[in-house]
């Protein structure tokens, strides 16, 4: 009974966002197993920085994401994905570093995050 239960809650909740949403409702997508958010013209922040950080671009992960996520959120999976976006931009503010350390050429110094002196 309590799986019909949570389906059923689970299935208000998606209407109620899918109308919050309006026109970008079609950005999510829902199956027995999960919930995502999709589409080709969908942009998340968190996406993009993981996605530059698999490339090994440090500094367009920072333009992509260069605050902490889920501050309004409490629960565990909040806290952890926090915690590991934490780490991750620590490590890509240190390679970005590097990289401005490196690429400076004589009185200026590199922004990583803009591309530009």
């Amino acid at each position: 009974m309590l799986d019909e239960s949570a389906r059923a809650s689970l299935r208000v909740a998606l209407t109620e966002l899918r109308q919050a949403l309006g026109p970008a409702a079609g950005h999510v997508v829902a199956t027995r197993a999960t919930v995502s958010l999709e589409g080709p013209d969908l942009r998340v922040d968190v996406r993009e920085f993981q996605q530059a950080l698999a490339e090994g671009d440090a500094a367009r992960a920072l333009e992509a994401c260069d605050a902490r996520i889920l501050n309004d959120f409490e629960e565990e999976w909040a806290i952890e994905a926090r915690d590991e976006h934490a780490q991750q931009l620590a490590g890509a503010a240190r390679d970005g570093c590097g990289r401005r350390v490196r690429s400076t050429s004589g009185g200026g110094t590199a922004d990583p995050r803009r591309g530009r002196p």
